[in-house]
């Protein structure tokens, strides 16, 4: 048994970018402490390639690209019984999580199989969810990402030549090929081209929501931030030392042996938040939305699918205990979606601490990590 761990980054992001999918894939050793072998492969974000930077960066072109290279090196280091372990952030997160439902839908194809990964991805983009000749079923072992981006990918809804059957993934719905599934959210992030992209489940109307397998786990945990203070690549990437300590914790629970100690400092939630909504393009988003900023909703209630009758949750949603920390200390921070969600469940931030669960403020947080 081997550990395969695959680090996608985001938008425009390369190793120098210092964001938290670069730094873990720096600290994944390639034997572990307890002497098993552990292959790991770094994917730079898409508009990183020269000539590509506003195709990439803006439209989301080499996704795609990104996923074939990931789905091939897995292939040449696959053998049975190793652990796959999966890292995004940003749009990389969704490549991630398009790689995982590409194996769960389709499987994972044999070395030297007739088979070629452009059929396989083809399968998988028309929605196919049966195995694929020569290939075989295996378990995402791990999938932790820092805010996924939203479902079609890019920041401008729908342009003449880019269409959602090429750039979804088509379930939000965890596999049950997923064996630990972990979220990290923005609560700052306040453009509404950037909507988070979480976990769901379906429920039929007038049934109970069917819970995760025994040999499954699934959290979705909302920290302070922007989305690029919660996935890095900024100048001073302190504020996303949190959530990166966060899904380290969680990647080393489950297995994977990283070096070094956990990147985080007590004071970290107090350091200042990105205006991405205001800077984004030069300003240009902003004027775009009429200076109104968007709210992500923390704890939605389920809402009503459009094309089934039922239901459709976010999964195991928490909020983390430096938020509260934070709204305890700093007397200006006052996210409009933090002050909706207290005032639905009638609770005061300032008394709460350590992680809450979203539904429940009463019902504190795994403490693990």
């Amino acid at each position: 048994m081997k550990r395969l761990a695959l680090f996608f980054d985001g938008t425009w992001n390369r190793p120098a970018a210092r964001s938290n999918v670069s730094r873990m894939f720096a600290v994944t050793p390639g034997t572990g402490s307890d002497g098993i072998e552990q292959r790991s492969n770094y994917l730079p974000g898409v508009g990183t390639e020269r000539f590509e930077r506003l195709r990439g960066g803006i439209f989301g072109f080499g996704t795609a690209r990104n996923i074939h290279q990931a789905y091939r090196w897995l292939v040449d280091n696959y053998d049975d019984g190793d652990q796959i372990f999966l890292f995004g952030f940003s749009r990389g997160a969704f490549t991630a999580r398009s790689l995982a439902g590409l194996i769960a839908c389709c499987g994972l194809l044999e070395r030297g199989s007739a088979t070629g990964v452009p059929e396989v991805y083809e399968q998988y983009r028309q929605g196919k969810r049966q195995l694929a000749p020569g290939a075989r079923q295996v378990d995402i072992h791990f999938l932790g990402v820092w805010d996924t981006v939203g479902a079609l990918g890019v920041p401008w809804g729908r342009i003449r030549g880019i269409s959602r059957s090429t750039t979804r993934f088509h379930n939000t719905n965890p596999s049950v090929r997923y064996r630990n599934m972990f979220h990290a959210l923005a609560i700052d992030e306040h453009r509404e081209a950037y909507q988070a992209t979480l976990w769901t489940a379906f429920r039929p109307e007038g049934q109970p929501l069917r819970p995760l397998r025994a040999d499954q786990q699934l959290e979705q945990r909302w920290f302070v931030g922007a989305h690029s203070d919660v996935g890095g690549n900024r100048d001073d990437p302190s504020l996303a030392r949190i959530p990166l300590a966060w899904l380290w914790a969680k990647a080393e629970q489950c297995g994977l042996d990283l070096a070094g100690p956990v990147p985080a400092d007590p004071g970290d939630h107090l350091l200042p938040i990105q205006d991405s909504f205001g800077t984004f393009l030069l300003g240009f988003y902003r004027l775009t939305r009429l200076g109104r900023p968007f709210h992500r909703p923390i704890g939605r209630p389920p809402l009503a699918t459009r094309t089934r009758s039922g239901w459709s949750h976010n999964l195991n949603e928490t909020i983390d205990g430096s938020v509260f920390e934070r709204w305890r200390t700093d007397a200006n921070y006052r996210p409009a979606n933090l002050v909706s969600w207290a005032g639905r469940l009638q609770v005061d931030p300032g008394e709460l601490a350590g992680a809450r669960s979203a539904e429940s403020a009463a019902e504190p947080a795994d403490q693990s990590g």
